[in-house]
């Protein structure tokens, strides 16, 4: 089940650069943006294929809810991969007005640039430095509070989100610009409420006990911050 994640992010990649050949807007800004999105789907699917895919056991998540469904499981997960296709839509849909613009190159569209390659070099940090914390023997048990972890519980996360707003920028502020909080939003909702930190964190108090609830009293749960007494 672990590639319906993995798809997810691969399938927003490819409807993008689809969307971009469609449209009718600037064909340079166009391209320049659905590669963008590319390189941030590539770079999250291959992460999560490597680490929860190949040669892995079944994420957590999925083998509980295998669990829990029994007989019903193959129909249920068959839902979420609809779901998943339903959210790609979602998150794609910003997309019609942003390819729509005529100019090609802007002050805004510099500061989407240069926020968007900012947010997959923090995730893409925040993701190898718990890989290699997980390496280390001695680390088993123990909760990875080095580097981005330091001072955010979920900078990997943090930074996910504030990708999103990059696409804010690029609509240069103009009539429509609303409909591009969607992809923010959304993101913020499952990480907070859904699939994201709720399960992240109970699986964490479940396999590291009290070293856990230190971090959680000591570090900022989402925006990174300095760390408490």
């Amino acid at each position: 089940m672990g590639l319906v994640d993995v798809f997810w992010a691969l399938g927003i990649g490819l409807a993008v650069f689809v969307l971009a050949f469609l449209s009718d807007g600037n064909s340079g800004r166009r391209f320049v943006v659905a590669a963008i999105v590319f390189i941030w789907a590539l770079r999250l699917s291959s992460h999560l294929f490597l680490n929860r895919v190949y040669k892995k056991k079944e994420d957590a998540r999925y083998a509980h809810l295998r669990s829990l469904w029994g007989d019903k499981a193959s129909r249920y997960f068959l839902f979420i991969f609809l779901f998943e296709a339903f959210l790609i839509f979602l998150f794609v849909f910003p997309f019609f007005f942003i390819f729509d613009l005529d100019h090609f190159w802007n002050k805004w569209d510099i500061v989407a640039v240069l926020w968007a390659v900012t947010c997959v070099s923090g995730e893409a940090l925040a993701d190898r430095q718990l890989e290699i914390f997980k390496k280390i023997s001695t680390n088993k048990k123990k909760t990875c509070n080095v580097g981005l972890w330091k001072y955010s519980r979920h900078p990997n996360y943090f930074f996910e989100w504030l990708f999103w707003f990059s696409f804010v920028f690029f609509t240069s502020f103009k009539a429509g610009f609303i409909v591009t909080f969607l992809s923010p939003v959304v993101m913020l909702i499952f990480l907070f409420w859904i699939t994201g930190i709720p399960y992240t964190e109970k699986q964490a108090l479940k396999s590291r006990g009290d070293d856990y609830r230190e971090y959680q009293r000591t570090t900022s749960v989402f925006i990174p911050w300095f760390v408490k007494k």
